[in-house]
């Protein structure tokens, strides 16, 4: 491969014939392209909302944009090309960045890079400043990895507001999935009323439920 050569260029070096028609660019004119295209390259890398890292077939650090190096502010110190991302997140562990990790750290490592070996499924991890963080990571031509950041820290905060005001709500409530039909999860205050156990009303009929419902209201009537 001839950097920055057309075909007919490269044919001509290969061959020798290298007249004053065919003009070669130089060596620093191919290094400038090649510069060039790099600086792009990560104008458009830093551009991607998310935190997006590039790792080699041996998992060491080749590209990486800010996003990425803000989540993991604690540890930016150690994201330099040819890092193998193993040693940065033993460090890491070192410094507490993974407080899930305490405790068990070769087996939180193990399972960190197990899942890096077996990319596409998504997974969180928890970091030190509360940070929630969604990862994903794929495989790329080459051996490779490319993967993908995203916080979801607001997320995972809204999700559990709205399970506490639905498992402490004193009005009955559950949640039944449309395409079955059938109850996937109900509140402390459905059980009271309906007087099931927590638990007994999962997987059952919404609409059995619904009946029993009306019945309980029926017997409450009855007695006052």
């Amino acid at each position: 491969m001839y950097l920055g050569l057309n075909d007919e260029q490269a044919d001509a070096v290969k061959s020798g014939a290298i007249g004053d028609h065919v003009a070669v660019p130089s060596l620093d004119t191919a290094l400038q392209a090649a510069s060039l295209a790099e600086k792009r390259l990560r104008e458009a890398v830093d551009a991607i909302p998310q935190g997006i890292v590039f790792l080699d077939e041996e998992d060491r650090y080749i590209l990486w944009n800010e996003r990425y190096a803000e989540i993991y502010e604690k540890s930016a110190d150690l994201l330099k090309p040819g890092v193998r991302l193993v040693d940065a997140l033993r460090i890491g562990i070192e410094r507490g960045d993974y407080p899930e990790a305490m405790g068990q750290e070769e087996q939180w490592l193990a399972s960190r890079i197990a899942q890096l070996h077996q990319p596409g499924r998504r997974h969180e991890q928890r970091l030190s400043n509360g940070r929630c963080i969604m990862i994903e990571e794929r495989r790329i031509e080459g051996g490779g990895t490319i993967g993908i950041r995203v916080d979801i820290t607001d997320l995972k905060q809204k999700e559990e507001t709205f399970r506490l005001l639905f498992e402490l709500n004193p009005l009955p409530m559950l949640v039944y999935d449309q395409e079955t039909g059938r109850v996937r999860v109900a509140n402390e205050a459905a059980y009271a009323l309906l007087g099931y156990s927590p638990g007994e009303m999962d997987s059952l009929p919404a609409h059995l439920v619904a009946q029993c419902r009306r019945t309980a209201r029926h017997r409450s009537f009855r007695r006052e």
